[in-house]
């Protein structure tokens, strides 16, 4: 099974955006993602480091977070990894696994309209606490070209033993 990782430690400032986008970008290539799939990776990981940006400013938290990006089997996850100071999660649950919002958003809080925009993009976008650390967890299994936008457990194919 192939295994890629990358991570950026980075301050919270817009200046590091171009960067996020580029490693995505790269990280994709890499991997064998299409590149519809890699636009639907970018997307979600600039909207994701915005929204942390934006809380560390608000909560008055400047320090560094960690981008992470992995490749095994057939997904990528990406991960943010913050300060558990900055409050990123709406829900303010230890666990939580943001739900498909389906085609209507005029339903949901404004407060965490990012994150249902994330999950439009990616097929799983869920919380963890990592003991004084917070993670924002982003995972996008691969599909072939053209399905990209099909529901990801119709793309899990069972492996033989």
């Amino acid at each position: 099974m192939t295994q890629r990782h990358l991570a950026l430690v980075l301050e919270p400032e817009p200046l590091w955006l171009k960067l996020v986008e580029q490693a995505v970008v790269r990280f994709g290539e890499a991997v064998g993602f299409s590149e519809t799939l890699q636009r639907m990776l970018v997307g979600a990981a600039l909207e994701a480091c915005e929204e942390l940006i934006r809380s560390s400013e608000t909560a008055g938290v400047l320090e560094p977070f960690r981008f992470g990006l992995e490749f095994k089997g057939d997904a990528v996850t990406l991960e943010l990894e913050y300060d558990g100071r900055v409050p990123m999660n709406p829900h303010q649950a230890e666990d939580y696994e943001v739900p498909d919002a389906g085609a209507d958003l005029d339903e949901v809080d404004t407060a965490s309209l990012w994150l249902h925009l994330i999950k439009r993009r990616m097929d799983r976008v869920y919380f963890r606490v990592n003991g004084a650390r917070r993670a924002l967890r982003l995972v996008k299994y691969s599909r072939e070209e053209g399905l990209e936008r099909r529901s990801w457990v119709m793309a899990l194919r069972p492996r033989l033993r």
